[in-house]
């Protein structure tokens, strides 16, 4: 904010009937922001979408390996014959923390 205009802002609200106005244009702008907010949070229900939690994360092989401590030459040559949950992006392997979680659960 310019120098200039953080000093009107300063003396327009030293006077109260204007720095009442301020306080009703602030107010006004909290409504708007939470009603928002509510249309937001409202479409995200009607779309079914669902925040991601750090369980839903997408691990890389190395990541995966590491979460669950093995080498990566066993995932490599094991995760179709044990049935690991993986996703092929192009030429990369996934793993959704949460399946690899589940799956060992399973075991």
């Amino acid at each position: 904010m310019k120098q200039e205009n953080y000093h009107q802002l300063i003396s327009w609200g030293r006077c109260s009937k204007r720095k009442a106005d301020f306080v009703k244009i602030i107010q006004g702008l909290e409504e708007q922001t939470q009603e928002q907010r509510e249309q937001t949070l409202m479409l995200k229900d009607e779309m079914g979408f669902q925040m991601f939690d750090n369980n839903d994360l997408f691990l890389n092989v190395d990541e995966a390996c590491d979460f669950l401590r093995i080498k990566k030459s066993w995932l490599y040559q094991n995760h179709k014959i044990s049935g690991m949950p993986s996703h092929n992006v192009g030429r990369k392997l996934l793993f959704k923390r949460s399946e690899l979680a589940a799956w060992v659960l399973g075991q």
